[in-house]
């Protein structure tokens, strides 16, 4: 019965009630929107940093982990890789030797990461193929010798295109300084402008006898598990399997953006609190302005022998449904709107600079999970419920000889 009368109540003034709900309506959205926009661009970052720049598994010494030096290598690396592939949860894994280099050219020169890489093992473990424009190049699929693959933001810098000379200049592993020349290969361009103009690939084979490095080393391994493999118990059981060195998780080799997407699901929630805290001061207003309107009403139904308990229920059952009809209508909008993008997806290009130089792609799917909303259902509750304190205190004070007097 009285859950009949609260719903029957918020409808004595339309206007009012329906202007508090579009308000509902428009801060639901706009908080879940924004929600799954950030949350979208979290995944999406988390997905680039796997496949262009971590993996999900990374084996390296842990003095090269500390120090990056040339000398901290992974003996017996080629045994090692084997093994590591032969175990079922393996998708695909790869060798890398990491050296810092300058690249010059006769118009400019930089500081750069080189690495040598086999290029048939690295494309089955990271994705810089799929960052070269046809009219770029290619991740080297044509078996030429003193190849190298740079990012656009690089090329720009050192004024460099398509089969353009550069020369590396490194110290090797004596200590000796020395220099290779290499022609441009390829072109990328990913999400990341420091990838885009600090990253450079060129051939293991190539680049390992100029660096005297020792046969069958390399400074990293990286491995790509398959779906639905859990991290941390193959981490476990890799570190346990190779106690000698030192197994992370991209989580751990980047805990930046580990810990970004750790905090990510309880921001998403505090945003969404505030935006309807801020909401609930107009439905205060409004509830405040119902309770003034029914004084004599409220009056005569507490001297006929309305309990405060019934009063106190109904007053924020009102409330509750004035914010909970508002709140579902801008959820159920918000569904149907994220399921659209997240099949088409949603273009920042014109924020797309500013976004790369954070390391976020200008092109992204915004999604946020079914637990998502039915947090934001119960705290569009808890809203309501703290919104008709006010107003149902206000009411269960009322005198009801005082109340039955007023005039309305």
């Amino acid at each position: 019965m009285i859950w009949s009368i609260a719903w029957k109540n918020i409808w004595r003034n339309r206007t009012r009630s329906l202007v508090i709900m579009t308000a509902v309506f428009l801060g639901v959205f706009g908080g879940i929107f924004s929600s799954a926009v950030m949350n979208g661009a979290t995944e999406r970052r988390i997905a680039d940093l796997i496949d262009l720049e971590s993996s999900h598994i990374r084996v390296s010494v842990e003095e090269f982990s500390d120090n990056n030096e040339l000398k901290y290598t992974i003996p017996h690396a080629q045994t090692i890789l084997g093994k590591i592939r032969a175990m079922p949860e393996v998708e695909s894994a790869c060798l890398r030797l990491n050296i810092q280099a300058m690249a010059a050219t006769a118009n400019a020169n930089s500081g750069v990461v080189v690495y040598g890489i086999n290029p048939e093992q690295y494309s089955k473990v990271f994705k810089y193929a799929d960052f070269i424009a046809d009219s770029s190049g290619n991740f080297f699929t044509e078996d030429k010798k003193n190849r190298i693959v740079i990012g656009d933001k690089l090329a720009k810098k050192l004024n460099v295109r398509i089969k353009s000379k550069i020369v590396l200049t490194f110290n090797d592993a004596d200590g000796n300084l020395c220099a290779d020349v290499y022609k441009v290969a390829g072109i990328f361009h990913t999400s990341n402008n420091v990838l885009n103009e600090y990253r450079v690939f060129v051939k293991n084979a190539e680049i390992a006898p100029v660096l005297a490095m020792p046969e069958n080393t390399a400074h990293e391994i990286f491995v790509r598990l398959s779906k639905d493999v859990d991290i941390l118990e193959f981490q476990k059981t890799l570190q346990g399997d190779l106690p000698e060195l030192q197994v992370q998780t991209w989580r751990e080799t980047n805990p930046s953006i580990g810990m970004l997407d750790g905090m990510m699901q309880a921001f998403m929630y505090v945003f969404m609190f505030i935006i309807l805290l801020a909401i609930a001061f107009g439905i205060v207003n409004t509830m405040l302005m119902v309770v003034m309107e029914r004084v004599r009403e409220l009056g005569m139904l507490k001297a006929i022998g309305m309990k405060k308990g019934r009063i106190f229920r109904m007053i924020t059952l009102e409330t509750v449904f004035l914010a909970f009809t508002g709140g579902a209508m801008g959820m159920a909008f918000s569904a149907a709107l994220l399921a659209w993008l997240g099949n088409v997806g949603l273009d920042l290009s014109m924020m797309g600079e500013g976004l790369e130089a954070a390391g976020f792609a200008s092109f992204i799917y915004p999604s946020v999970g079914p637990d998502f909303f039915f947090g934001v259902s119960f705290l569009i509750i808890f809203v309501a419920v703290l919104a008709a304190i006010i107003p149902v205190l206000r009411a269960t004070k009322l005198n009801p000889a005082e109340a039955v007097r007023v005039e309305q």
